[in-house]
């Protein structure tokens, strides 16, 4: 599990549970026909009862963003991860805002690497 920046480990934060509307397999499953070929949408549970959605790259490439959708109690959330490093989170306004963003978010990705992958690291040190 991810450690957000702003949430100290000792601090305990009350999440929603597995039946949040939210982190349906219906939900990862309408995100993982959107996202292929080359990215995959999973539902995890947490042991206490967490719920989320990871959003991968398949070939594992570090430098790919991995995307969490997860609920607050506030709003819906689109974390992004890059190299185990939590690099920016985004609020939404449901769980369709949320989908929709990852979307656009891998989209995006795609648009800026080469075949769905990074850059060379010969390119990457150019730029």
């Amino acid at each position: 599990m991810y450690q957000r920046p702003d949430q100290p480990s000792s601090i305990s934060v009350s999440y929603p549970r597995m039946d949040s509307p939210l982190f349906t397999t219906a939900t990862a499953s309408v995100l993982q026909a959107a996202l292929a070929p080359g990215w995959m949408a999973e539902r995890i549970v947490e042991p206490h009862g967490e719920a989320m959605i990871a959003v991968v790259a398949i070939d594992d490439d570090p430098m790919l963003p991995t995307f969490l959708l997860y609920e607050t109690p506030q709003a819906a959330r689109v974390a992004t991860i890059v190299d185990d490093a939590w690099v920016a989170e985004q609020q939404c306004a449901g769980c369709d805002d949320a989908v929709t963003s990852v979307i656009a978010l891998v989209a995006a990705t795609r648009a800026s690497t080469i075949g769905g992958r990074s850059p060379p690291a010969r390119i990457r040190s150019a730029a």
